[in-house]
């Protein structure tokens, strides 16, 4: 992904300062309709940044106030481009017109070969409305998000296309870009494709099950041009089903339906491998794939089960309602894993990055008081942020800190390497 520079952006007062990092990730910091938090993040050649979020009340956008134009129970969505000064460049509104659902925007990603910034917006339903609210350039544009849609838009945020993802209906779309390409995952059964810039479905690989399921939820391509999908094993019966994508199929041990499947494609859609990784803490919680420059993957996981065997490593005993992991992957072999304990509500992970400096870093939520890697963190309730950093050659945590209130402060966080 291209996460290169970070801009620390304070939406509550509308002002902004900026430093310049090497990676970036802006979380969801508010719950509700209501909030005007960055949900993710973009960087193009010329260090601009760009963030989507969703709103209700109105929000002041660079010099412009920005109003709710469509249907009031569900958020309007906007699109914005800073400078690495932290001014607005360009934003668009999307007017929400859905009556129940969401859309909601999902993942985005800058097209180096093409010169587009793309937004993923997943809807439960086929062919919900929103508008795309006109410019000095664009008139206002009615479309029609299918039940996933990719939105192209050049560095100035002009509308360029809008393709839809074939898959069914999902709370998750993502995608991830490579020479021009788009890789995506869509519907609760999820359909992977891969789409060129003209918006051609070059290939498009349906999983398929008896009583289960695969939700993909994280996509990323590797430097030796393979694809992997991060996704959720859904088996609502606990009847050990299997799930097959490609002619690979993978059965996940009994007991738990949301265990976490990774399947390894090449990038002409040929399915090399699946493993079945460890049970998550919900398929509607996070969960994060990420790789190195030497091709190995690491996953960030919640989990609310203990005793979970995770190759030649078992999961320890809860300390709150849930914990957190992360694994490292070297040919689908587990290299390390490395817990994150804490003993209040809940602990979600949010992103993952792997650092050039051989660092990885991880930024999730929690509530209550937590112990990470010999850090004490202050109590809070649930929706604090936390940044953890571990050597990824070891798992061992070098530090772990906390951000403060999320839900409460509007704030886009850092993260950085």
């Amino acid at each position: 992904m291209n996460r290169l520079y970070t801009l620390l952006l304070i939406l509550s007062c509308f002002s902004a300062t900026a430093q310049r990092f090497e990676w970036v990730s802006f979380t969801p910091l508010t719950s509700g309709n209501s909030g005007s938090g960055a949900l993710h993040v973009a960087t193009d050649p010329d260090n601009n940044i760009y963030t989507v979020s969703v709103f209700n009340d109105p929000i002041i956008v660079g010099e412009d106030t920005l109003y709710h134009g469509g249907n009031f129970n569900r958020p309007d969505i906007v699109v914005t481009k800073w400078n690495e000064a932290g001014e607005v460049m360009a934003y668009r509104h999307f007017y929400n017109f859905s009556t129940n659902g969401n859309p909601d925007p999902q993942d985005m990603e800058f097209d180096l070969e093409n010169n587009h910034l793309l937004v993923s917006i997943s809807s439960l339903y086929p062919g919900t409305p929103v508008t795309l609210v006109g410019n000095d350039e664009q008139e206002d544009m009615p479309l029609e998000i299918f039940t996933g849609s990719v939105m192209r838009f050049d560095t100035d945020l002009n509308f360029v296309s809008k393709q839809d993802i074939p898959g069914g209906a999902t709370y998750s779309a993502p995608i991830a870009v490579k020479d021009g390409f788009i890789y995506a995952s869509q519907g609760y059964v999820s359909t992977i494709s891969k789409i060129d810039a003209d918006n051609n479905v070059i290939w498009s690989l349906p999983s398929t099950a008896s009583m289960a399921s695969f939700n993909g939820a994280d996509i990323v391509v590797t430097d030796d041009d393979f694809l992997y999908v991060l996704g959720y094993y859904m088996d609502g019966f606990n009847t050990n089903q299997s799930v097959t994508l490609g002619g690979v199929t993978v059965t996940p041990p009994s007991g738990g339906a949301s265990y976490m499947i990774v399947f390894k494609l090449d990038l002409d859609g040929v399915v090399v491998e699946g493993r079945s990784v460890a049970i998550a803490t919900s398929y509607l919680n996070p969960i994060r794939i990420t790789s190195d420059s030497d091709n190995n993957l690491y996953i960030a996981s919640g989990y609310a089960i203990p005793d979970q065997v995770i190759g030649d490593f078992t999961l320890g005993p809860l300390t709150g309602s849930t914990d957190g992991f992360v694994v490292k992957l070297t040919d689908f072999e587990p290299q390390w894993v490395t817990e994150l304990h804490h003993t209040g509500t809940n602990l979600e992970m949010r992103d993952i990055v792997v650092n050039e400096n051989g660092k990885v870093s991880v930024i999730g939520l929690y509530g209550g008081t937590a112990n990470i890697g010999g850090t004490q963190l202050p109590s809070s309730s649930f929706g604090t942020g936390f940044l953890v950093q571990m050597n990824d050659e070891t798992g061992e945590i070098g530090y772990a800190t906390n951000f403060g209130s999320l839900r409460r402060v509007p704030v886009a966080h850092i993260l950085w390497r």
